[in-house]
């Protein structure tokens, strides 16, 4: 049987500096919010269509113990829609990003506390955070879809936290698989 080889280790330098890219680039949205929404709806897009793609792959391997899996998979596309058109058109109106921001994560909070709903069927544990975790992201889908000013502040914010954290992660990621000498 031929021995794994752990080859992460050795491109540590790349977690190392798209983290400080990251940083860099959360730093410039926190300084420029509204100037970085092109940048932040490229963001956004790929953020939606990463969620709606890993809900769709879960939900098709998961498809015999979910009653409602047609409804994932419908709502899960739709995120992937808003996603892809976020990035093609990362020059809709402000009006637009504001819109489209807030049905993907309508999308998201139905998908959340259908799945809550599921697993305390299933399972009958574990199945609270997730649907609190549902009803915070309708609360914020309502928030955002309510108030355009309020939810292009709220997709700005969200992102920038974002991808701060993403940098972060990635550059202690950098430093956990750095090889020891």
């Amino acid at each position: 049987m031929a021995k794994k080889i752990d080859r992460s280790s050795k491109y540590w330098w790349l977690y190392l500096v798209f983290g400080i890219i990251a940083l860099i680039c959360g730093g410039n949205f926190c300084a420029y919010p509204f100037s970085a929404l092109s940048a932040i709806s490229v963001i956004t897009g790929v953020f939606l269509i990463f969620a709606g793609a890993s809900n769709v792959i879960t939900t098709f391997f998961d498809r015999k113990k979910t009653k409602l899996w047609w409804l994932y998979i419908i709502l899960s596309v739709l995120i992937m829609i808003v996603g892809v058109a976020l990035v093609a058109r990362h020059s809709f109106s402000l009006k637009l990003l504001w819109f489209l921001t807030g049905v993907g994560f309508a999308s998201e909070a139905v998908i959340e506390i259908l799945s809550a709903i599921n697993i305390k069927k299933e399972t009958g544990e574990g199945w609270v955070p997730l649907l609190v975790l549902g009803i915070l992201t309708g609360i914020a889908a309502i928030a955002i879809l309510a108030d355009p000013i309020f939810g292009l502040r709220f997709v700005s914010i969200f992102v920038t936290i974002g991808v701060l954290c993403f940098g972060i992660k990635l550059i202690i990621l950098a430093f956990q698989t750095k090889p020891q000498k």
